[in-house]
């Protein structure tokens, strides 16, 4: 449910789980955590170059639709799972600054 204040003016909730954000210094380092997290079978969430030309969820479904796993033009990543996991997916990637 969203804050609202005394004014009207809405809020986004509190996240539930806490959210920390890292830097790859580049692509290779981006697919290696990509791929540590798919070998640990963490959950994982994908942006692609592609996406940033989308409009939409829906275009979006249809955009990544076009692209086998390997093939995807990585940008980010969101990996969620157990803390031991995910650490070692993203080893070697730095917090961002």
């Amino acid at each position: 449910e969203d804050f609202v204040t005394a004014d009207g003016i809405s809020f986004l909730p509190f996240i539930k789980n806490p959210t920390l954000v890292y830097k790859a210094d580049s692509v290779k380092k981006l697919t290696r955590a990509f791929n540590r997290a798919r070998d640990r079978d963490l959950a994982i969430g994908i942006y692609t170059r592609q996406l940033f030309d989308t409009r939409s969820g829906e275009e979006n479904i249809v955009e990544i639709a076009k692209h086998k796993v390997d093939d995807l033009d990585l940008v980010g990543i969101i990996v969620y799972g157990e803390n031991k996991k995910v650490d070692k997916a993203l080893d070697g990637l730095k917090f961002h600054d």
